[in-house]
């Protein structure tokens, strides 16, 4: 029987429904002690801004990126507020011990980040699995994760958006027993 993969990455286009994916695969897995984070969008009058981590075992929201932001890292029309990244890269990647990594993302904003990028490294290399999403292109950690022998790259759409939870939690579930 092949091995399966330690690691899952979701990628497609931005809106394709990854967030959501990861999101219904907790809801399935609440057994699980689980760490990192989710990012979400930042709508303003029906438009979007910015975008927000949220810490799974912390709660703890901050501003990953927005027009509004005076930063000197920018990344097209989006200030990059690198304390608050790191800060949950600290909190949520560093110091935690879950049973299961969310990376929601691996994504050109989060490579600004040294310390996102040898956080990610060294627990991409770990023993526990990561759930994540990854960009279609970029270069560095981005093209690493996707290149790597232990971790299974999966395409999200409108056609298997709404099977994937259950498919995933299933495949994390048979792994942790």
């Amino acid at each position: 029987m092949p091995r399966m993969s330690t690691h899952l990455l979701l990628t497609g286009p931005p809106g394709c429904g990854k967030t959501t994916v990861i999101q219904n695969v907790l809801e399935l897995l609440p057994e699980l002690k689980v760490a990192g984070f989710y990012t979400q969008e930042i709508r303003e009058q029906g438009r979007r801004t910015g975008f927000e981590m949220v810490g799974l075992s912390s709660g703890q929201r901050v501003t990953l990126a927005s027009v509004h932001s005076t930063s000197e890292l920018r990344l097209r029309r989006y200030g990059i507020e690198l304390s608050g990244l790191d800060k949950v890269v600290e909190q949520e990647l560093r110091r935690a011990t879950p049973q299961l990594f969310v990376i929601d993302e691996i994504g050109k904003i989060e490579l600004y980040s040294q310390m996102f990028i040898e956080t990610t490294s060294k627990i991409l290399d770990g023993d526990v699995t990561v759930l994540g999403t990854v960009a279609i292109r970029g270069e560095g950690l981005i093209q690493e994760s996707k290149l790597r022998s232990d971790t299974e790259i999966i395409g999200v759409d409108d056609d298997n958006r709404d099977g994937l939870p259950m498919r995933i939690a299933d495949q994390i579930r048979s792994r942790m027993t």
